[in-house]
């Protein structure tokens, strides 16, 4: 496969023009939209351009990359198609962000290959890492490593501080390289935590590993135990002294662990520990709660627990999104009616300018649609 060269990408970017055949690019862009690559080749062999944009402002190549068409991705780049354009209308995205939101590794090392930039960032501050980070592709994050991707870009949190709000233990080991534990006796706890031995766990209090050491990923054990749900260690931590809000370096406590991977009964004895049900996270976590957590662990019970425990049930992170609008966009209905029930807003914007009524809508989700206006109604 030819490679284009940086002058040529840097000329594409800066001077996509209207195509001199527009009755070639739109029957491109109707095939390109259909799933149909033959057509789509043989109207960029009619004169279709390259960096033919449709009529919402998304390039031909992105479209292509979205609907998963390698041939019609290749033949695009081979005609000069630029690798790195950005979809203004879907916040700055590149082909190669799509390549991994449609996770297809194959398009995206297609993409590389043919120069596109890995540290491109969309309007979030995200380059393609953090978008990798987000879904837990650790495929696409070595691919990405191997490119040179710079994980320090910061957009919502760099790279390791996503994967560790959205609780991608795997992509957290491989993107903390750094940390040594400070002892045979501490990594011998962390692996007893991680088995579910609690002899381990009294056996390495015994040796003099204090309750507040961290594990092999620079976060807090008892946070450990409490996303992996072994109560009963949590419950010696505890009991050893390890502080119940003991924060990670994004500022997570080991109630939003629980409340995020669904561990009722450890959330549940870490709130009768004394457990902050409102604690925020930092701004490299998005200010997000344990509710939020709730509201993504899609579980009634974890929404209901909280609540009762005097959690809000409509704060705002970062982006003034709520848990509703969080469970709403992962589709996790069960803990979005159990939100509405306990009266959450679906009226409130987030930055992005849509609310947990416009998600409804989008989904087409009838009865939280009807739950909605009930709570409406109730007001």
């Amino acid at each position: 496969m030819k490679r284009l060269g940086l002058s040529f990408l840097l000329i594409a970017f800066f001077s996509v023009t209207a195509s001199a055949n527009p009755a070639a690019d739109k029957a491109m862009m109707d095939a390109i939209m259909a799933g149909d690559a033959e057509t789509a080749l043989s109207a960029i062999d009619a004169g279709a351009g390259a960096n033919a944009l449709d009529d919402k402002g998304a390039s031909a190549l992105f479209r292509a990359v979205q609907n998963k068409l390698e041939p019609v991705v290749v033949e695009l780049l081979e005609k000069g198609a630029n690798p790195n354009v950005q979809w203004a209308d879907y916040i700055g995205a590149t082909p190669l962000m799509m390549a991994v939101q449609v996770k297809d590794l194959g398009l995206a090392q297609t993409l590389l290959e043919y120069d596109a930039d890995v540290n491109v960032a969309d309007t979030n501050g995200d380059p393609a890492i953090n978008w990798a980070a987000y879904y837990g592709y650790g495929d696409f994050v070595e691919l990405f490593l191997v490119h040179d991707a710079d994980t320090s870009l910061t957009g919502h949190g760099n790279a390791l501080e996503i994967a560790m709000r959205r609780g991608h233990q795997d992509l957290v080991k491989m993107l903390n390289t750094s940390h040594d534990m400070p002892s045979p006796d501490a990594a011998f706890m962390v692996e007893a935590i991680e088995a579910g031995d609690d002899a381990g766990v009294a056996e390495a209090l015994m040796l003099g590993v204090p309750a507040d050491t961290l594990d092999f990923t620079d976060r807090p054990v008892l946070a450990l135990a409490a996303r992996l749900g072994r109560v009963t260690i949590a419950e010696r931590l505890l009991a050893a002294g390890a502080p119940v809000d003991q924060v990670d370096a994004i500022g997570f406590t080991p109630l939003m662990e629980a409340a995020r991977d669904g561990q009722l009964e450890t959330a549940q004895l870490l709130l009768e520990a004394g457990a902050d049900p409102n604690h925020r996270s930092e701004a490299s976590a998005l200010h997000l709660t344990p509710m939020h957590m709730a509201g993504l662990s899609g579980k009634a019970e974890m929404v209901q627990m909280l609540a009762e425990a005097g959690a809000a049930v409509d704060p705002l992170g970062r982006e003034n999104a709520t848990p509703l609008s969080w469970a709403l966009g992962e589709g996790k209905i069960e803990a979005a009616m159990a939100l509405l029930d306990l009266g959450a807003d679906p009226t409130i914007k987030s930055n992005y300018g849509y609310t947990p009524a416009d998600i409804a809508r989008n989904m087409k989700n009838e009865a939280l649609l009807k739950k909605m206006k009930l709570a409406e109604n109730q007001e």
